[in-house]
Parts: C-alpha cells; sequence; structure tokens
C-alpha cells in the first residue's frame, strides 16, 4: 500500500509501513534555538516548520521523530499513525525504535522539567506497551568507513541518538538524564 499527499504542487508518496513489535527507544532533541514556543499556537507553528523541513526539504513524506515534546511538556504525534509507523529518525535503526525528540539544543541549556517529566511518561507507557526493558541491551548500527561499512554496538534500550548515530545528539544536558529516566 501507499500513500499520497499534497503539498503545493508537490505529490509526496510514502508506503505505509508498520512494525508490531518495536524494541528500543530513542531520545532525540530539534537542536533549535531562538525563542522557545510558549503558547499552543506556537508550538502548532513549530510542528508545521519542522513538517516542513523534514517532509518537504528532506523528502522524509513526514515528521521524521514519531513523537515530539515541547518545552511545555505537551505531546505531539510527528509521524502520522504513532509509535507502530517507521519513522526516519536514526539510519539503520528505524524499523524497531521509536523516536521521540524534545523541543531546543540541550548543548546550551536544560531541558524544561515538564518535558522531563512527559519524556519519563511517555517512555514508560510505550515500554510497558512493547515490553521493553529499559536497561536491557540493544544492537544499534552504524556506518563504518571500513568493510563491511557498518557497525553494531549496544546500548541500553532506551537510549540516545548518539548511541544509535554519529552524532551529538541529544546533547550532554540531555543525554546525560537518561541514566536516571531509565530507572
Amino acid at each position: 500500500d501507499r500513500i499520497f499527499r499534497k503539498e503545493g504542487t508537490k505529490v509526496l508518496f510514502w508506503p505505509i509501513q508498520y512494525v508490531k513489535q518495536k524494541t528500543k527507544l530513542l531520545v532525540h532533541h530539534t537542536a533549535t534555538t531562538g525563542k522557545l514556543p510558549t503558547t499552543i499556537e506556537e508550538e502548532k507553528k513549530f510542528m508545521k516548520d519542522v513538517y516542513a523541513y523534514h517532509a518537504l526539504s528532506n523528502k522524509w513524506w513526514d515528521i521524521g521523530y514519531n513523537f515530539v515534546i515541547m518545552p511545555s511538556g505537551r505531546i505531539y504525534e510527528g509521524r502520522k499513525w504513532g509509535a507502530g509507523v517507521i519513522g526516519a529518525h536514526a539510519s539503520w535503526n528505524n524499523t524497531k525504535s521509536i523516536g521521540i525528540s524534545l523541543v531546543w539544543n540541550f548543548e546550551t541549556i536544560q531541558p524544561q522539567q515538564d518535558q522531563v517529566e512527559s519524556l519519563v511518561t511517555m517512555l514508560t507507557a510505550l515500554a510497558k506497551k512493547y515490553s521493553i526493558d529499559p536497561q536491557e541491551q540493544k544492537y544499534y548500527f552504524k556506518k563504518s568507513s571500513k568493510s563491511p561499512f557498518i557497525i553494531a554496538e549496544k546500548h541500553d534500550a532506551i537510549a540516545g541518538h548518539r548511541d544509535a548515530g554519529y552524532t551529538k545528539c541529544p546533547w550532554e544536558n540531555l543525554y546525560a538524564l537518561l541514566p536516571s529516566i531509565r530507572t
């Protein structure tokens, strides 16, 4: 099955891809700077901007993350159809993972308390739904410059994007919270 969506003069096609059993929960940040969205109207505009960047500029059809958590703690569905649909947030790791992104750049600031509380609630619900032990070790895959051009590393089932790729995401101020969040 394929679905399509019209965006102006562009028609975007994407196969509907679901995975019934997810095994990993990956935490991201949006790397956004500037003014934090503080009202529902600003949050909706932010989501439209993320959609335009991911779906139209990157050609991912939709937002890459399954869910996005605002500084207010409000949770938005990023990729249509929620947790079961395959996201576009961590190359070679998307099929069995769910991507949850907190809005902002945590290189320079701490996540908002409401964001962290919503992240814990969401991770708890998803871990229960998919029978994921947050501290169980899972394989994550990264591309390599040496044959066979991919390496596998073990990390916790609830991990940061950096555990599944060569990135600093979600930066240290959020990444450092993951051990206590897993607990």
